[in-house]
C-alpha cells in the first residue's frame, strides 16, 4: 500500500499462478467496498469518497505469470475481480520449464496463456529485448508491451557510442 499511497498508478505482483492469489492481490489495492485496502491516514482520508472511487477505478493490478500453474489458470486468473492486465515473465517461465526461452513448448505456452487473457476480456502482456520483439508479439495479438529496461537502455546507447568512437 505504501507504493500506492505514495503515488503509484499500478503495481506488477510476480509469481502468480492461481486465481486465489490473483484475488489476494486484487482486494489490496483497492478500498472497499471493492477491496480490503486500509484508509490509513493518507490522502484519500481528505479526499475521501472521490479519490477512492476514482482511484479504484484507475488503477492497474497487474499479475505476472511466471510458471506453467499460472500459464494453465491464465484465463482463472484474468478473470478475478479487479484484474486488469494479465502479463508474462516469460524469462523465469522458461527456466521454470527446463527449456530455452523460444523452445516450441516455451512458444506454445506464451500463446495459451495469451488466449487465456482473451478468454477473460484482458490484455494481455510481455516484456521485449527489442522493436523486432515488440512487432512479433504485437502481431500475435499482444496488447501490452514492456518495451525494455534501464540497463538495456544504458547497455544499446553504449554500444553505440562505442561503435562510433572506434569507427
Amino acid at each position: 500500500a505504501r507504493l500506492l499511497d505514495a503515488g503509484a498508478w499500478g503495481l506488477v505482483f510476480p509469481h502468480v499462478s492461481t486465481p486465489e492469489q490473483a484475488e489476494k492481490i486484487a482486494k489490496a489495492m483497492r478500498y472497499p467496498p471493492r477491496g480490503l485496502r486500509s484508509v490509513g491516514t493518507g490522502r484519500c482520508v481528505t479526499l475521501a469518497d472521490d479519490y477512492r472511487q476514482t482511484f479504484d477505478d484507475t488503477v492497474l493490478c497487474i499479475p505476472q505469470i511466471e510458471d506453467m500453474e499460472g500459464i494453465n489458470n491464465a484465463e482463472a486468473i484474468a478473470s478475478v475481480e479487479g484484474i486488469d492486465i494479465g502479463f508474462l515473465g516469460p524469462g523465469d517461465l522458461a527456466m521454470s520449464m527446463g527449456v530455452e526461452a523460444g523452445h516450441p513448448d516455451h512458444e506454445a505456452a506464451l500463446q495459451t496463456f495469451r488466449e487465456g487473457c482473451i478468454k477473460a476480456g484482458k490484455p494481455s502482456g510481455i516484456p521485449v529485448k527489442d522493436s523486432a520483439s515488440a512487432k512479433k508479439r504485437i502481431g500475435e495479438g499482444f496488447q501490452f508491451i514492456d518495451v525494455n529496461n534501464d540497463l538495456r537502455f544504458l547497455e544499446a546507447t553504449a554500444k553505440q557510442m562505442y561503435q562510433e568512437i572506434t569507427t
